[in-house]
């Protein structure tokens, strides 16, 4: 879970398969941006890539998963502090900017704002000092640590002179959404659920009950419920099928199984397809 993250809503679950039924990179990479930006728009805190298989890992999905989902997230600015130039990025371009609050443009010092929070990175340190880039025309001096490294979140403190001075904030704390996390788990779904804790656990499936049979059950559970994690099947199995082989079911694990697109009109539901129209929906009976 995410702690004391005060704006998150949401968790999702998903299998190392969720780009399977794609061939090209360039298939898999739309279906990765899509999924990232129907998970920063309903502000999700954590992304769980769960094994389909144990026996049968998908390590090379789950990998390019993982780092597009990193790629994205990363403000445009520090991401060629971060990155490098490589194969599975190659279409990053294409992708739609998730345009959080966290992703913030780059200034003139001369309009920075005291008090204001950035995402950085430690380029260097300096008579007990760590410089650290956050998208301003100058560095920000915070005190050094060397358990800092890669990717921090700073708040402007002062600026002394022509330095700037920051402190190290733990990004759970800020009150505007800060992106989402990712874990590749090596575990099977009913590990991973038994293994992690939340007050109100989701299933989607075809063969769950329609939303609107638990709507006002569903609603009154939402409202009270700090966090809320929302499983996901596969392109070619669902979560029945998929606990089937773990000697588990759904409702043994989670609270609620639902299906929120009854009645659909395709022969299937696309992973990332299946997210918007989950997250909305219950996004919508949170309110």
């Amino acid at each position: 879970m995410t702690g004391n993250r005060i704006s998150t809503i949401f968790s999702v679950a998903i299998p190392d398969t969720f780009t399977s039924n794609y061939q090209s990179l360039l298939q898999k990479s739309l279906s990765i941006g899509i999924l990232a930006r129907a998970c920063a728009i309903f502000r999700v805190g954590d992304i769980y890539i769960y094994r389909e298989k144990l026996d049968t890992p998908n390590l090379r999905a789950s990998r390019l998963i993982f780092k597009l989902l990193s790629y994205l997230e990363t403000p445009q600015y520090l991401r060629k502090h971060l990155y490098r130039r490589e194969p599975g990025l190659r279409h990053v371009g294409m992708l739609p900017p998730l345009r959080t609050p966290h992703h913030k443009e780059k200034i003139a010092v001369e309009d920075m704002e005291i008090g204001s929070v950035r995402e950085g990175v430690v380029v260097g340190r300096k008579k007990g000092l760590q410089q650290v880039y956050v998208g301003l025309d100058e560095d920000v001096w915070i005190e050094d640590s060397k358990e800092l490294q890669g990717r921090v979140t700073v708040r402007i403190k002062n600026k002394r002179g022509k330095r700037i001075f920051g402190e190290v904030v733990d990004k759970f704390e800020v009150p505007d959404y800060w992106g989402f996390r990712i874990h590749v788990s090596t575990k099977s779904l009913s590990k991973l659920l038994r293994s992690i804790k939340y007050p109100l656990k989701i299933f989607t499936s075809r063969r769950g009950r329609s939303i609107s049979e638990v709507y006002k059950d569903l609603k009154a559970h939402l409202s009270i419920s700090r966090e809320t994690m929302v499983v996901f099947g596969g392109p070619y199995r669902g979560i029945y099928e998929i606990l089937e082989e773990e000697d588990a079911t759904p409702e043994e694990l989670g609270d609620y199984v639902v299906n929120t697109v009854p009645g659909q009109g395709t022969e299937t539901i696309r992973v990332e397809e299946a997210v918007y129209i989950t997250l909305g929906l219950l996004n919508g009976l949170r309110r």
